[in-house]
């Protein structure tokens, strides 16, 4: 299910502070320095209230039409309610949101209320002064404030709104009349060591602990692409940047500028995929480095790495996320053991050659020679693009 929500953003030298609009009870707010990760976090808890509500309470979850920030100058005078207390005055400029409700099913009205305190509305009076009504109101719903939070309300002109856009889940009708039980559900699975297996959870499995993802990176800023080179660019825009992807191996020398090149085709993707349009990490491909080594890290039991690799391959599919692969030259050894002669190129090959995920890795011309040595019918399934080392005016 698609979701567009309202968010209010504010900015300072601290950071960026977003908070939701028009969602009453289920408001939330997060602080931070960088926008992409605040949509992250923000994104992650309204799903999960998203998957807790029945579908009657999902209406509130879209951008209310009509919603816009208005910045009003005020003076507010706050008179204490006790004899020879001294009055208190606040002026500045203070955001408002004025956002359309239905009166009644054919009336439509306009209310107003501050983004961080959005319990005190009031109704809008189309032939009065938007800046009389917002004092005669504030003056009263403020007046027991503390100065410190007076403060916090003030616009410093940074202020904006944004759609914050995003895909949920929520709950079906079929979910809140209840599954009808099978024959087999009083049955429990437990793994080798009689533990009783966890359901898996929504978005990644594994993924997100075995490694980092590279597109968040772009999206914030902090990847460092370097610059374009033909014809390298367009060969894996061709390749990787298709609904069907190639997975590819770059082959060359120590230094030649292999990863810097797919961190570039990894900003120029999100690019290409409109996320400065429209901000929604969900609707991009994400590539993702990982490393064998990690993979298999902490598996002593036969089995377990196996096990991981599952988790890995739900996480992979659906041609959405590419896998970089650190150390690719190497699964052709990584997994075996004295008991067993599995590894990873030996596990990944069907899904791979499925077209089921995408794998990209980085290689020299002796590690290309090992991995075709170890696992040649894994190896057969790459691409191979070969790059030069950078020449001085480069």
């Amino acid at each position: 299910m698609n979701l567009t929500l309202a968010v209010y953003q504010s900015r300072d030298a601290s950071g960026f502070r977003w908070t939701t609009l028009g969602l009453g009870p289920h408001t939330r707010g997060r602080e931070g320095r960088s926008t992409v990760k605040l949509q992250r976090k923000l994104v992650d808890d309204l799903r999960t209230i998203i998957g807790e509500l029945p579908v009657r309470e999902l209406a509130c979850f879209q951008f209310p039409r009509g919603i816009h920030l208005q910045r009003v100058r005020l003076e507010l005078d706050f008179k204490r309610v006790h004899a020879g207390a001294e009055t208190r005055r606040l002026s500045g400029v203070f955001p408002l949101i004025l956002e359309p409700r239905w009166r009644t099913r054919g009336e439509e009205m306009t209310i107003a209320y501050h983004p961080l305190r959005q319990d005190e509305w009031f109704p809008i009076d189309p032939a009065e002064s938007l800046e009389e009504q917002a004092k005669l109101f504030f003056t009263r719903a403020w007046v027991a404030l503390e100065p410190d939070l007076l403060e916090e309300l003030r616009s410093n002109g940074k202020d904006s709104l944004k759609a914050l856009a995003f895909v949920a889940q929520p709950r079906t009708l079929l979910d809140e009349l209840g599954k009808k039980k099978g024959p087999w559900d009083d049955l429990e699975l437990k793994d080798k060591h009689g533990k009783k297996q966890q359901k898996p959870s929504a978005g990644t499995q594994v993924l997100h602990n075995l490694g980092a993802n590279l597109t968040l990176q772009a999206a914030e800023g902090t990847l460092d692409t370097g610059m374009p080179r033909g014809p390298y660019r367009e060969q894996l825009q061709l390749l990787l940047g298709g609904e069907r992807r190639t997975p590819v191996l770059l082959v060359g020398a120590p230094g030649s500028g292999k990863r810097t090149l797919l961190k570039r085709f990894v900003a120029e993707q999100l690019e290409a995929e409109g996320f400065q349009t429209h901000r929604n990490l969900d609707k991009v491909t994400e590539v993702w480095t990982i490393a064998g080594k990690r993979i298999i890290a902490g598996m002593s039991y036969v089995g377990d790495w196996e096990q991981r690799c599952l988790k890995l391959l739900e996480d992979a599919r659906g041609g959405r996320r590419i896998l970089l692969v650190e150390d690719l030259h190497a699964f052709g050894r990584i997994g075996r053991s004295r008991d067993s002669d599995a590894n990873l190129a030996l596990f990944f090959q069907g899904a791979l050659a499925r077209g089921e995920i995408t794998l990209v890795g980085t290689v020299t011309p002796e590690q290309l020679q090992r991995l075709e040595s170890d696992a040649p019918s894994f190896a057969a399934l790459f691409t191979q693009l070969h790059v030069r080392p950078t020449n001085a005016d480069e």
